[in-house]
């Protein structure tokens, strides 16, 4: 729109400049005419000359007034000549400027046009800059939020890792504290096994590498609830001690072996001599075996030790069931132990000295090592996980801020180029401005 009101202009000036043209044209025409009709009054005068100086031959009274009319005449026609060439004078110079002005208008136009078009060019590269300017700052916006996202992960598993570090040690001081236990607890069980039997058990256990078919003594295959650790002690007396293996052959061997190098004594029980009979209690008794736990091939080895006692809750009840089933024994919560051959064990015993008892706490310190050691292998795990993670939000930030910065550098670069450009455009705006001021001047002073 602003281009054709333009055009518009130019041609209402073109128009306006013809018509000047064709009115010095016509006064270029009219002056002509006047050459002539002065050219014909010329002629007129210079014949009035002539029959004045013939007059003046004729009469020489009038010819000082001849000669001074004649001087009229010439001065006139001098001064008739003077305006007919000023005036063919200036017809020519109005058509030199009048082409001139033409010619530097069209000039100023081209120029002014040639500055439009540069203007165009550096606003589109402008626009170009800017929309990369637009497209780096959402870039850097989107690496800082994202960094700050890694910074939050970053320390979330910072925390994480001192969290890990304080259960890694916890663990770890627990698994040494629970050693030191287990090392008392065994040592309080050889000190509570015969002196012969205790050695003798710890060469047995030394043999299990080399001879196959060894499972270990009694007391080691059982596991019962505390409150019946009295009892289980009492009933198994010395045969708690005995050494459960898969046959009389690995019986003899082991003998033999203890014998040849004098490592102490033990009693074994083969599981394929053992007595293979389940005994059938009479219905509302408990059998203390019932309440065991242990490994089902075990059962015949078991049943020699426990398979006739019955569980009693109280010595008065014990006493009464002795009575009634004459073929069993019976033994107290407590320890109280009723022989079916008629002798009666009790009074006042340490149980928490009884290898069943100390057995027991060294199978739950160990249940417990074994759950701290799954706990501090998957603490580790976890450690190392962390870790990694650690190490790849670290490196994924010094990369993150390496392109960061690279992108703001680029964004500067930018943004000056962008001011360079606006400030080229600026000038240019004012150049056209100044052109357009001296076509309109032009344009007045020669149209």
């Amino acid at each position: 729109e602003k281009y054709e009101k333009r055009k518009d202009e130019r041609i209402r000036d073109k128009t306006r400049t013809d018509c000047k043209v064709k009115n010095l044209l016509s006064k270029l025409e009219n002056t002509q005419s006047l050459t002539e009709k002065y050219s014909k009054e010329l002629s007129k005068i210079e014949s009035e000359i002539k029959s004045k100086e013939a007059q003046l031959k004729t009469v020489n009274k009038k010819f000082a007034e001849v000669s001074e009319k004649k001087g009229k005449a010439q001065g006139q026609l001098d001064a008739l000549s003077q305006i007919v060439n000023n005036k063919i004078q200036d017809s020519k110079s109005t058509e030199e400027e009048l082409q001139t002005a033409e010619n530097t208008i069209n000039r100023l136009v081209r120029q002014e046009k040639s500055e439009k078009d540069e203007i165009e060019e550096l606003q589109d590269r402008l626009n170009k800059l800017t929309s990369s300017k637009a497209e780096l700052d959402e870039r850097i916006s989107n690496q800082y939020a994202e960094e700050v996202s890694k910074k939050e992960e970053y320390n979330r598993l910072m925390n994480e890792k001192k969290e890990l570090w304080q259960y890694e040690d916890q663990y770890l001081r627990e698994t040494k504290k629970n050693a030191q236990k287990l090392d008392k607890l065994q040592a309080k069980i050889n000190s509570a096994i015969p002196t012969d039997y205790s050695t003798g058990i710890e060469a047995i256990n030394k043999m299990k590498e080399d001879i196959e078919g060894i499972y270990g003594p009694v007391y080691d295959l059982i596991s019962c609830p505390d409150e019946l650790s009295a009892a289980v002690s009492a009933a198994g007396r010395i045969n708690l001690y005995s050494i459960v293996v898969e046959n009389d052959k690995v019986a003899v061997k082991v003998i033999d072996q203890l014998t040849k190098k004098k490592s102490g004594m033990a009693t074994t029980l083969s599981l394929n001599i053992a007595d293979k009979n389940q005994y059938e209690f009479p219905k509302g008794v408990v059998s203390l075996a019932s309440q065991l736990e242990f490994d089902q091939k075990f059962t015949n080895a078991i049943n020699i030790v426990f398979g006739k006692t019955i569980l009693a809750n109280s010595l008065e009840e014990a006493s009464s069931l002795v009575q009634q089933h004459k073929n069993l024994n019976v033994v107290t919560r407590d320890g109280e132990y009723f022989s079916a051959n008629g002798p009666i064990t009790g009074g006042s015993k340490q149980h928490n000295r009884s290898p069943i008892y100390l057995q027991t706490l060294i199978k739950k310190l160990n249940e417990r090592q074994e759950d701290i050691t799954n706990k501090l292998k998957e603490t580790k795990d976890n450690l190392s996980r962390v870790e990694d993670q650690i190490n790849t939000i670290r490196d994924d930030l010094t990369n993150s801020k390496a392109e960061r910065e690279k992108n703001k550098d680029q964004r500067i670069n930018i943004t000056l180029n962008i001011s360079d450009i606006q400030d080229e455009i600026e000038g240019k705006k004012t150049q056209i401005e100044k052109l357009t001021t001296r076509i309109e001047e032009a344009k007045r002073n020669y149209l």
